[in-house]
Protein backbone atom coordinates (compact mmCIF):
# COMPACT_ATOMS: atom_id res chain seq x y z
CA UNK A 1 0.00 0.00 0.00
CA UNK A 2 3.27 2.50 0.56
CA UNK A 3 4.95 1.21 -2.41
CA UNK A 4 3.93 2.60 -5.60
CA UNK A 5 6.44 0.67 -8.51
CA UNK A 6 7.08 2.19 -11.99
CA UNK A 7 8.85 -0.09 -14.16
CA UNK A 8 8.35 1.84 -17.53
CA UNK A 9 11.52 3.56 -18.09
CA UNK A 10 11.81 7.12 -17.63
CA UNK A 11 14.10 10.03 -19.15
CA UNK A 12 14.83 12.93 -16.73
CA UNK A 13 12.08 15.09 -17.54
CA UNK A 14 8.93 12.08 -17.67
CA UNK A 15 10.79 10.97 -14.21
CA UNK A 16 10.64 14.47 -12.63
CA UNK A 17 6.89 14.89 -14.13
CA UNK A 18 5.98 11.87 -12.08
CA UNK A 19 7.62 12.59 -9.00
CA UNK A 20 6.52 16.49 -8.90
CA UNK A 21 2.66 15.04 -9.23
CA UNK A 22 3.11 12.25 -7.00
CA UNK A 23 2.60 13.91 -3.43
CA UNK A 24 0.93 10.53 -1.83
CA UNK A 25 1.89 7.03 -1.63
CA UNK A 26 -1.42 4.48 0.05
CA UNK A 27 -2.53 8.05 1.77
CA UNK A 28 1.22 8.94 2.84
CA UNK A 29 3.21 11.83 1.94
CA UNK A 30 6.04 10.36 -0.38
CA UNK A 31 8.73 9.38 1.83
CA UNK A 32 11.32 8.23 -0.14
CA UNK A 33 12.02 8.06 -3.63
CA UNK A 34 14.32 4.96 -5.09
CA UNK A 35 15.56 4.58 -8.54
CA UNK A 36 17.81 1.77 -9.48
CA UNK A 37 20.41 1.44 -12.50
CA UNK A 38 20.70 4.91 -12.98
CA UNK A 39 22.18 4.46 -16.22
CA UNK A 40 18.92 3.91 -18.16
CA UNK A 41 18.25 7.65 -17.25
CA UNK A 42 20.19 9.23 -19.45
CA UNK A 43 20.67 9.15 -23.57
CA UNK A 44 24.07 7.21 -23.97
CA UNK A 45 25.01 10.45 -25.90
CA UNK A 46 24.92 12.54 -22.67
CA UNK A 47 24.68 10.02 -20.25
CA UNK A 48 26.61 12.06 -17.75
CA UNK A 49 24.84 15.13 -18.07
CA UNK A 50 21.65 13.80 -17.60
CA UNK A 51 22.73 11.39 -14.74
CA UNK A 52 24.34 14.99 -13.32
CA UNK A 53 20.64 16.82 -14.18
CA UNK A 54 18.77 14.36 -12.60
CA UNK A 55 21.14 14.39 -9.21
CA UNK A 56 20.86 17.91 -9.30
CA UNK A 57 16.71 17.75 -9.43
CA UNK A 58 16.22 15.07 -7.04
CA UNK A 59 18.37 16.82 -4.31
CA UNK A 60 16.21 20.34 -5.13
CA UNK A 61 12.92 18.21 -4.53
CA UNK A 62 14.09 16.42 -1.91
CA UNK A 63 14.98 19.06 0.14
CA UNK A 64 11.48 20.74 -1.12
CA UNK A 65 9.38 18.26 -0.18
CA UNK A 66 11.35 16.51 3.00
CA UNK A 67 11.88 13.02 1.20
CA UNK A 68 15.01 11.06 0.90
CA UNK A 69 16.13 9.57 -2.42
CA UNK A 70 18.20 6.81 -3.16
CA UNK A 71 20.02 6.04 -6.74
CA UNK A 72 21.48 2.63 -7.73
CA UNK A 73 24.43 2.29 -10.16
CA UNK A 74 26.66 -0.37 -11.09
CA UNK A 75 30.45 -0.09 -10.93
CA UNK A 76 32.56 0.84 -14.34
CA UNK A 77 33.72 -2.01 -15.81
CA UNK A 78 37.32 -1.09 -15.12
CA UNK A 79 37.04 -2.37 -10.91
CA UNK A 80 35.48 -5.33 -12.03
CA UNK A 81 38.64 -6.33 -14.42
CA UNK A 82 40.88 -4.90 -12.08
CA UNK A 83 39.52 -6.93 -9.24
CA UNK A 84 39.59 -10.25 -11.65
CA UNK A 85 43.37 -9.48 -12.58
CA UNK A 86 44.04 -8.83 -9.00
CA UNK A 87 42.44 -12.06 -7.89
CA UNK A 88 44.16 -14.18 -10.19
CA UNK A 89 47.07 -12.48 -9.60
CA UNK A 90 47.46 -12.71 -5.47
CA UNK A 91 43.95 -14.04 -4.66
CA UNK A 92 43.12 -10.80 -2.80
CA UNK A 93 39.08 -9.54 -3.45
CA UNK A 94 39.67 -6.57 -2.13
CA UNK A 95 40.24 -5.32 -5.10
CA UNK A 96 36.42 -5.33 -6.48
CA UNK A 97 35.90 -2.71 -3.66
CA UNK A 98 34.54 0.29 -5.65
CA UNK A 99 35.94 3.92 -4.14
CA UNK A 100 34.66 7.00 -5.12
CA UNK A 101 34.70 7.51 -8.79
CA UNK A 102 34.42 4.24 -9.67
CA UNK A 103 30.38 4.23 -10.61
CA UNK A 104 29.53 3.48 -14.11
CA UNK A 105 27.42 7.16 -14.23
CA UNK A 106 28.58 10.60 -12.90
CA UNK A 107 31.18 11.90 -10.37
CA UNK A 108 29.38 14.89 -10.44
CA UNK A 109 26.07 12.91 -9.16
CA UNK A 110 28.68 11.28 -6.26
CA UNK A 111 30.12 15.22 -5.28
CA UNK A 112 26.89 16.06 -4.78
CA UNK A 113 25.15 13.31 -2.63
CA UNK A 114 25.33 13.04 1.42
CA UNK A 115 26.20 9.90 0.98
CA UNK A 116 27.69 7.04 -1.10
CA UNK A 117 27.81 3.50 -1.07
CA UNK A 118 29.01 0.37 -2.09
CA UNK A 119 27.93 -3.11 -1.75
CA UNK A 120 30.09 -6.15 -2.54
CA UNK A 121 29.98 -9.98 -2.84
CA UNK A 122 33.26 -10.78 -2.72
CA UNK A 123 32.24 -14.76 -3.01
CA UNK A 124 30.21 -14.19 -5.91
CA UNK A 125 32.62 -13.36 -7.85
CA UNK A 126 35.62 -15.85 -6.78
CA UNK A 127 32.83 -18.09 -7.81
CA UNK A 128 32.44 -16.12 -11.25
CA UNK A 129 36.48 -16.31 -11.35
CA UNK A 130 36.69 -20.07 -10.88
CA UNK A 131 37.13 -20.98 -6.99
CA UNK A 132 34.53 -23.21 -5.57
CA UNK A 133 33.61 -20.99 -2.22
CA UNK A 134 30.12 -20.03 -0.46
CA UNK A 135 28.49 -17.00 -1.73
CA UNK A 136 27.39 -16.03 1.78
CA UNK A 137 28.76 -12.87 2.93
CA UNK A 138 28.65 -9.25 1.42
CA UNK A 139 30.24 -5.80 2.25
CA UNK A 140 28.70 -2.47 2.68
CA UNK A 141 31.37 0.32 1.82
CA UNK A 142 30.24 3.63 3.18
CA UNK A 143 32.69 5.62 0.95
CA UNK A 144 31.71 8.85 1.77
CA UNK A 145 28.76 9.95 4.35
CA UNK A 146 28.40 14.02 5.05
CA UNK A 147 26.77 13.52 8.44
CA UNK A 148 28.65 10.19 9.86
CA UNK A 149 31.51 7.36 10.22
CA UNK A 150 33.01 5.63 6.90
CA UNK A 151 34.31 2.45 6.38
CA UNK A 152 33.41 -1.09 6.26
CA UNK A 153 30.91 -3.54 7.29
CA UNK A 154 29.99 -6.92 6.93
CA UNK A 155 27.33 -8.59 6.32
CA UNK A 156 25.57 -12.26 5.93
CA UNK A 157 24.17 -13.04 2.80
CA UNK A 158 21.77 -15.21 2.01
CA UNK A 159 21.05 -15.66 -2.15
CA UNK A 160 18.03 -17.87 -2.05
CA UNK A 161 15.98 -14.98 -0.21
CA UNK A 162 18.36 -11.71 -1.15
CA UNK A 163 18.43 -11.08 2.18
CA UNK A 164 21.35 -9.84 4.44
CA UNK A 165 22.14 -10.66 7.92
CA UNK A 166 24.11 -10.51 10.70
CA UNK A 167 27.43 -12.27 10.09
Amino acid sequence: KRILPVFETQDVDSLFDLIDETTTVGGAPLGAVKLDYAQIFGASRNLEDDIARLGEGLHKRSRERKFSTMLGSQVANDVIKRGMERWLQFKDPGAIRSSLGDTEWCRRLEKLSKAVWALVRPGRWQREWGEDVPDNCAELHVIKQNFGSMGWVELGWEGTTTRFLNP
